[in-house]
């Protein structure tokens, strides 16, 4: 989001010691990746998202936490990809970059219900139910989630 960015640009230490200009960068891959994404250009898309996240881990943002920008942009690149995965039609890709989403935000609502597509997708019921009753606990309102367990 732009107000990830802002905050490191306004406060460079935000960025959990990370340079604003290369989260400002890998800010700019990330929207890159979103208006292929949106375009329906989802290779294109997991190339941006790619690319957001090496400049990432390039300037020491792999163990920043999902509350510092660097980590909070992070887990949104990884739900951006897993979303990619999903529209390419790999379930699979999909369920691992939710598996990484969730281990910075155990319980992130788009990686809990993405992951769970993802595990409807490929047969695995009980996986999906897991997750959709793990994310109405911990987001009791989220009317897809209820949706999509009651299928």
């Amino acid at each position: 989001s732009s107000a990830v960015g802002g905050a490191a640009m306004a406060n460079p230490s935000a960025a959990g010691g990370m340079e604003a200009a290369a989260l400002l960068e890998a800010e700019a891959a990330k929207a890159a990746g979103n208006g292929a994404l949106a375009g329906g250009r989802a290779e294109e898309a997991l190339s941006h998202y790619g690319t957001a996240l090496e400049i990432l881990a390039q300037n020491g943002a792999a163990t920043a936490r999902a509350t510092e920008p660097a980590g909070a942009l992070r887990l949104a690149i990884y739900l951006n990809t897993a979303r990619a995965w999903m529209v390419s039609g790999d379930a699979v890709s999909a369920v691992a970059a939710c598996n990484k989403a969730l281990r910075l935000d155990p319980t992130s609502e788009k990686g809990l219900y993405r992951r769970a597509q993802a595990h409807a997708a490929l047969g695995q019921r009980a996986l999906a139910e897991q997750d959709l009753e793990k994310l109405l606990e911990a987001h009791p309102d989220n009317a897809p989630a209820e949706t999509l367990l009651a299928q």
